[in-house]
């Protein structure tokens, strides 16, 4: 199934496409803005062509760098181009198929659920540059088993980890511990849903 007559849309928003699953392309020859992600769900999608998607038509990145929309379609495996500053809201929700990522250095945060029910990812190589980790990133990432963050990460906001069930043990290079939570209540952190008994927290 493929969308026609996109000419003279510029604008695309949060949720515009969701559910589509039977989508395989589309195109917008005129795209000048995306805001949140219109994609969500796609999971047929292969190809989105338009001034703001990356030059292997997997990223969809709005103007201040950040990556609005994954394209998943027939992917495993994903190695994210250069110079995207950030992962936005829900970039990546429920793409079911992705076993691995390698995140690009340029990459500074990641935003709310921008993981969020990817119940396949088992290994993210993270950005060295890496600040922040924000409320339920990877909430239901349940195969994922470890995560090493590097000496960058300064904040892991609230629920960040939520259901990652089978997750043995984070290993985190910071010299100073990032802090946990912006409100600085205990009881909602960013390991909140791991199991302190079972996972191990290795550092400096």
């Amino acid at each position: 199934v493929s969308v026609e007559n996109t000419n003279g849309v510029t604008d695309l928003a949060a949720n515009a496409f969701s559910y589509c699953t039977s989508l395989t392309g589309i195109d917008f020859p005129d795209l000048r803005q995306v805001t949140g992600n219109p994609f969500f769900h796609c999971t047929s999608l292969h190809t989105v062509t338009s001034p703001l998607t990356s030059e292997d038509g997997r990223c969809l990145v709005d103007d201040k760098g950040t990556l609005a929309s994954f394209i998943p379609g027939g992917l495993t495996e994903y190695t994210m181009p250069e110079n995207i500053t950030s992962i936005g809201v829900s970039a990546f929700s429920e793409v079911c198929n992705l076993v691995s990522l390698n995140m690009s250095d340029s990459v500074t945060s990641i935003e709310q659920n921008a993981f969020y029910g990817c119940s396949s990812l088992e290994s993210v190589t993270f950005s060295s540059n890496l600040e922040v980790i924000g409320r339920y990133a990877f909430d239901g990432c349940n195969n994922l088993k470890s995560v090493t963050l590097p000496s960058s990460i300064r904040l892991i906001e609230e629920h960040a980890f939520q259901g990652c069930h089978n997750m043995a043990y984070m290993m985190c290079y910071a010299p100073v511990p990032p802090c946990l939570s912006e409100s600085g209540d205990p009881y909602y952190n960013g390991l909140n849903g791991l199991e302190p008994d079972r996972i191990m927290i290795l550092v400096p």
